[in-house]
């Protein structure tokens, strides 16, 4: 081997043998500094595949970044086309509002006007009110005068039953009518109607007493109760006064009510208390039924002047 006196003869006998190269570096250098070259080989491979992944991760992260842009350029233009739709939507209720604005001053009209019909309305129902009460006092007059005007063909219904021949007809005065009322007060207390006689028998539309022509001598009463609808009172003050009369004369006395219709509401009970027919009538034995006088349009009439 060369001999070795300075350090230049050293480096060159490193550089010329390689095996020298080799022990003296495995003398001088650690082992983890001789696997340095083998693992730093092994870094730089490790890292070239993370730095590609992560290249790779890149790219793909740059194409989602793209499309998130032009994503983002359609989502901004559909929002710009929202943005106008809304601005329209805003002058249409802009324009709705003012038509509703004019809806409410028509409204507002339209109530002051329906509060103007509805005080016309009250007013004409007053009117009507007023023409009714007229009217059914009308009608309550026209009753009455039927009755009245009819009193001699009331009681001739009842003139053969009784072998009256064509009877003399006796009407009384108020007085006459309180006198026979206080003549009679035994037998108004023994009727269940007693407090109901006392306040109307007085007020009965037709009280006639039947005589015969020759002797006065009575022959039986009609009492009567006019309306122009017939309805249950009606034929209870009829019956009633009717009773009262049998009561305290000891003669027949018939219950008629005159009217030009029945009441149709009237109650079973005293619908079924009303006979239509003069023969079923005065065939029946029940103390509480009357007889309908109908009224028409020419019996209600006046008697001609004689």
């Amino acid at each position: 081997m060369p001999m070795i006196e300075t350090t230049d003869d050293l480096l060159r006998l490193l550089d010329e043998n390689e095996e020298f190269l080799t022990a003296v570096r495995g003398k001088i250098l650690t082992d983890d500094l001789l696997r340095l070259p083998e693992e730093f080989a092994k870094f730089v491979a490790a890292s070239n595949a993370r730095f590609g992944a992560v290249e790779s991760r890149l790219d793909k992260l740059e194409e989602t970044v793209a499309a998130l842009v032009l994503n983002a350029e359609a989502t901004n233009n559909r929002l710009d086309g929202i943005d106008n739709r809304l601005d329209g939507v805003d002058n249409r209720l802009d324009g709705i509002d003012n038509r509703l604005d004019g809806i409410e001053v028509q409204a507002t009209e339209t109530n002051n006007r329906l509060d103007g019909i509805e005080v016309q309305a009250t007013e004409t129902n007053q009117r009507l009110d007023g023409i009714h009460q007229s009217l059914d006092r009308f009608r309550g007059n026209y009753a009455s005068e039927g009755a009245w005007n009819n009193r001699r063909e009331i009681v001739q219904l009842f003139a053969d039953t009784n072998r009256a021949g064509r009877p003399r007809l006796k009407t009384f005065t108020d007085e006459e009518l309180d006198d026979m009322l206080d003549e009679n007060l035994e037998v108004i207390d023994a009727l269940e109607e007693e407090g109901d006689v006392l306040a109307r028998f007085g007020r009965a539309d037709l009280i006639v007493l039947a005589e015969r022509r020759r002797t006065r001598e009575p022959l039986y009463w009609v009492v009567a109760e006019a309306s122009y609808t017939i309805d249950a009172g009606d034929i209870v003050r009829a019956s009633d006064n009717a009773k009262f009369l049998r009561a305290a004369t000891g003669q027949n006395a018939y219950a008629i009510v005159v009217g030009v219709q029945t009441d149709p509401q009237i109650e079973e009970k005293y619908g079924e208390r009303i006979i239509y027919d003069l023969e079923q009538f005065l065939k029946s034995d029940r103390d509480d039924v009357v007889y309908w006088y109908e009224l028409t349009e020419t019996s209600a009439q006046p008697r001609p002047p004689r």
